[in-house]
């Protein structure tokens, strides 16, 4: 009886692995693309913040089990009909999504978070 147990736990085990192994080795292959969607990644963020808006490089990383995505040299310019205003210059914008709060809350905005680096 504890043999068939021991048997049990052993498989419950590895196909957890290899079914945790497949989901992550899934996300890194649809992040691989994403350098493609920079310029239209800057058009989304121009309108949320109603300026124009320009990425220099879009990375993707993961920390720990989190995807992020990695804007570099961010310049966010004056909106057209307000001169006074400075550009702001961001050397790094980190977009982070945490996979386990996702699947608990199903609210990507709960489970993300923003990093910026001046």
């Amino acid at each position: 009886m504890i043999h068939h147990i021991k048997r049990a736990t052993r498989h419950l085990i590895f196909w957890s692995l290899i079914a945790s192994a497949l989901g992550l080795l899934t996300v890194r292959l649809l992040l691989i693309g994403l350098d493609h969607y920079k310029l239209e990644l800057a058009d989304e963020i121009s309108k949320q913040v109603e300026a124009p808006v320009t990425i220099g490089h879009l990375r993707t990383h993961f920390h720990h089990f989190s995807p992020q995505l990695v804007l570099k040299d961010i310049t966010i310019s004056p909106p057209k009909n307000n001169n006074e205003s400075p550009s702001i210059q961001l050397k790094e914008m980190r977009l982070g999504i945490n996979l386990i709060d996702l699947i608990w809350s199903h609210d990507v905005f709960s489970s993300s978070w923003v990093a910026l680096v001046v």
